[in-house]
């Protein structure tokens, strides 16, 4: 317990430090992306009021009314509401619970990180760099305004304690691997769709070695964790089915094409240290931040010019998985995501490949720490630490003062007493995507002043009906 203490408390220092300015006053701040910030805010906002209103439906949000299972619009960030929980209940506003959550996310992605590590078998030094590659690494920390992609701290402890029962028979390791997947599902889609890649990607390649258990024990083994775990992941998942049959929501190959990324991406970082060396041109151009660091990249390769690393097999793996997830990341036109998206479930609801890079941070992350267990020294594995952390500094962020303004006449509204539907006027042409995007998302907002139902409505998908309404509304 000391040592994870101490593990926590190292990762939080770099948190405040990496997340500067939203560190210090998250109660203050933001990453203001326009609408999909205000889509975040009123979603923590909704789950805790649905979770704690005996009666009220979580799915069944109070936005697009009258449409129902409205939350499987966009990502329900679940799992990040209940980090969210103490903060709200202590009395904090919606921007200081999320913003709380988001970094106490972050923290847990280098813990997570960290965890991993040492279940690989590597030394304190080589899985701290674990955890600061996923956590810190710019194709990560530049997710901090986006919670559902940067809240991927279950995958790395699920991973972990799928390599414990790998390398101890133990069934009650693939049971809290089990939770952790159902954790990360209901934390963040996204997530649990590439936990689920890693994960059959690891069982493949460890029976393809014919280390460990064999298919039979395996399948004997893994057949109670991977139902329970399989009919939790359902009962998330459901809504999205329902959604994608009921109100068409599904992203075509065609929006993933348009959605991946340029060559200027892997080369795009905003850390000081890579603009001074690569310049900003690139930046401006790229569609993602997807350039991982010259330290994870260089330690990756000297793991694998000094032979492998960690239990017999697993360092092999985050290879291929980094292989793997990379050419998915790439997007329709290289073939493999086109795959995936056919007959993976739930990979039809992703419309940015480079979301898949993720899944390469964790690989890389593995890789640098098996780097930094080959060098000779305790002092360079502990300077090739810290040099990580250097070189993802981008402080000061983006983010900017933030208030989240709602009218006194929708502070009236709850007072009112009974349930009612209300709409806020005016709308804009939804073809105006800007401005309908503003409007829209500012009304779902002001809406968590008094939980009615509204037909306003601000999401990842829009339903026929809806988008027809508001063009004759915009004439209203």
């Amino acid at each position: 317990m000391r040592r994870a203490a101490l593990v926590t408390a190292f990762f939080a220092a770099l948190a405040f430090v990496h997340a500067w300015p939203l560190s210090g006053h998250p109660g203050r701040v933001a990453f203001d992306s326009g609408g999909d910030t205000r889509l975040f805010l009123w979603t923590i906002g909704w789950n805790l009021h649905a979770l704690g209103s005996p009666g009220v439906s979580l799915f069944d949000a109070n936005i697009f009314h009258p449409q129902p299972n409205t939350l499987a619009y966009s990502e329900n960030l679940l799992g990040l509401s209940l980090l969210a929980a103490p903060v709200r209940a202590a009395g904090g506003d919606l921007l200081l619970s999320l913003n709380a959550a988001t970094l106490a996310s972050l923290v847990l992605c280098g813990a997570g990180g960290a965890f991993l590590g040492r279940e690989l078998g590597l030394g304190w030094p080589g899985a701290l760099a674990v955890g600061t590659v996923y956590a810190f690494a710019p194709p990560r920390l530049m997710r901090l305004g986006q919670p559902h992609l940067l809240a991927l701290q279950w995958i790395p402890f699920c991973l972990g304690y799928a390599h414990r029962y790998l390398r101890t028979g133990r069934r009650r390791s693939l049971w809290i691997a089990a939770g952790f997947f159902v954790l990360q599902a209901a934390t963040s889609g996204h997530g649990g769709v590439f936990l689920a890649l890693a994960l059959a990607l690891l069982a493949l390649y460890r029976l393809a070695l014919r280390r460990g258990p064999g298919p039979r024990r395996l399948a004997a083994d893994l057949a109670a964790p991977a139902l329970l775990a399989a009919g939790a992941s359902a009962l998330l998942f459901a809504p999205y089915l329902r959604a994608a049959h009921e109100a068409g929501l599904r992203r075509d190959l065609a929006e993933a094409r348009a959605w991946s990324p340029n060559a200027a991406s892997f080369v795009a970082s905003p850390a000081h240290a890579h603009r001074a060396v690569l310049g900003s041109r690139a930046e401006r151009a790229a569609r993602a931040y997807l350039f991982p660091g010259f330290l994870p990249l260089a330690l990756s390769l000297l793991a694998v010019w000094r032979g492998r690393a960690g239990a017999p097999g697993d360092a092999g793996f985050y290879l291929a998985l980094g292989v793997v997830s990379l050419w998915t990341a790439l997007g329709p036109d290289f073939g493999l995501f086109t795959a995936l998206h056919r007959w993976l479930p739930g990979f039809g609801l992703i419309r940015v490949p480079s979301r898949l890079f993720n899944l390469t941070m964790v690989a890389l992350g593995v890789g640098a720490g098996c780097g930094v267990q080959r060098l000779p020294r305790p002092a360079l594995r502990a300077a090739a630490v810290a040099l990580l952390g250097l070189e993802f500094l981008a402080v000061p962020l983006d983010a900017r003062p933030y208030d989240v303004e709602v009218p006194p006449v929708d502070r009236w509204l709850a007072s009112q007493p009974g349930r009612f539907a209300v709409i806020e006027l005016p709308v804009a042409d939804p073809r105006d995507e800007p401005r309908a995007s503003s409007l829209q998302s500012r009304y779902v907002l002001h809406s968590t002043a008094h939980w009615q139902r509204t037909v306003n409505g601000y999401s990842g998908h829009t339903p026929a009906g809806h988008d027809q309404l508001f063009r004759t509304l915009a004439r209203f």
